[in-house]
């Protein structure tokens, strides 16, 4: 007998949290729901003639008997579904389910602190810094926002892993934090939802470009690191200026990033984070008029 997919389990788990306020639940015929179907089929938990219509009830009796079913069989149970990472999948299932639950990355990020201002949470050990930086790769909730006056979010990795070679005011209060993609951007979010309870400056070091500019604007920013405006006109290159830019051509204009984002529009020009190197910035106040 075939094992059922992920999805198709997934469905299952679905299906048991609705049959909790429900004696049936009716379903479409869908792709997984015929998954599931052949399997009760081959199982013999149901017959040929309940396979007829575009419809099919499932009942707590039914899903009991899947449910032992999978037990029986080691394939975990449906009544808690596919949660945890594969470690704690492979805890109470024998079949591996890749892409489901819980992500390695999901609630971890990468931070930089000032070395002379290192709160570390219990049993995570100092290592040494670089260039008065210290990283780490921690839980988000790992970290007491209280200790730190501002946080910073670093949209490359290049750049985060070589603060000292910008020329930005940071603090030993400095909380700095890896923007990250697809696979680091999960925690990053979250943490950046807990930081803006505190009322306290959310600071961007990013690309020039509109896309980034956009983004400080309406994603809760307080602050973007800029050059003076004429270093940023001189600097700007139609080369750093990427298709995906067009999307962004009506953002607002209004404030003090106003200047830079008409000069990006109007020359379709921008300067990458890599090129700040060698120009002074300082923190725009992206929020006041």
């Amino acid at each position: 007998m075939a094992e059922l997919s992920a999805k198709a389990r997934q469905v299952l788990s679905t299906l048991y949290k609705q049959m909790q306020h429900a004696q049936a639940v009716k379903k479409k015929r869908t792709r997984y729901i015929n998954e599931i179907l052949d399997w009760c089929y081959q199982a013999d938990l149901i017959r040929s003639g309940e396979l007829q219509g575009q419809y099919f009830y499932f009942d707590k009796t039914l899903l009991e008997r899947i449910d032992a079913l999978l037990r029986l069989s080691q394939a975990g149970s449906i009544t808690h579904g596919i949660h945890g990472d594969r470690l704690q999948q492979a805890l109470v299932t024998n079949a591996e389910h890749k892409g489901v639950g819980n992500k390695p990355r999901e609630n971890r990020v990468l931070i930089a602190v000032s070395q002379q201002e290192v709160s570390l949470p219990v049993g995570i050990n100092l290592p040494a810094a670089e260039h008065g930086w210290v990283y780490l790769d921690v839980h988000f909730e790992q970290l007491d926002l209280q200790v730190f006056t501002e946080l910073v979010v670093v949209e490359n990795l290049d750049c985060f892993y070589q603060l000292s070679r910008f020329q930005l005011p940071w603090n030993d209060k400095s909380l700095l934090l890896y923007r990250g993609d697809s696979e680091f951007g999960g925690g990053r979010a979250q943490l950046c939802k807990r930081w803006l309870a505190t009322g306290k400056a959310l600071k961007f070091f990013a690309d020039l470009d509109l896309k980034s500019m956009h983004e400080a604007l309406y994603s809760g920013y307080t602050h973007l690191a800029v050059p003076q405006l004429q270093d940023f006109t001189a600097r700007a290159s139609g080369a750093h200026w990427r298709s995906e830019q067009h999307a962004f051509m009506n953002a607002e204009t209004t404030g003090l990033l106003a200047p830079y984002l008409e000069y990006a529009k109007d020359n379709q020009r921008a300067l990458l984070q890599q090129w700040l190197q060698g120009l002074q910035l300082h923190w725009l106040d992206i929020k006041a008029h």
